[in-house]
């Protein structure tokens, strides 16, 4: 399994593949739970675009390819997201692709 984080801040992209990091980012995401909010068409520039690969070398099923924002938002077009229940472990993220 592998979590490619491209920070649309610099510009580089992060391959994680330690298990650790990517269980605890997993795990984080998996304990949130999001409500649609407004459309995300028309919007440019994000912080973090989240693609997460399986062992086998594709890409994960629907809740893929998305933006994390912040610690309480999230974009996957054509929507923004907002955390009703617990965080995005933001600055965990912004500390291994930074």
């Amino acid at each position: 399994m592998e979590i490619v984080v491209f920070n649309g801040n610099s510009g580089n992209a992060t391959h994680i593949t330690d298990k650790e990091q990517i269980q605890h980012i997993v795990e984080n995401l998996n304990g949130v739970e999001l409500k649609r909010s407004k459309p995300s068409l028309g919007y440019m520039g994000y912080s973090f675009k989240v693609t997460i690969y399986l062992s086998d070398g594709n890409e994960a099923g629907d809740w893929n390819n998305f933006i994390i924002n912040s610690d309480d938002t999230i974009r996957k077009d054509p929507f923004f997201y907002s955390v009703t229940k617990g965080n995005i472990d933001y600055s965990y993220i912004e500390g291994i692709v930074e």
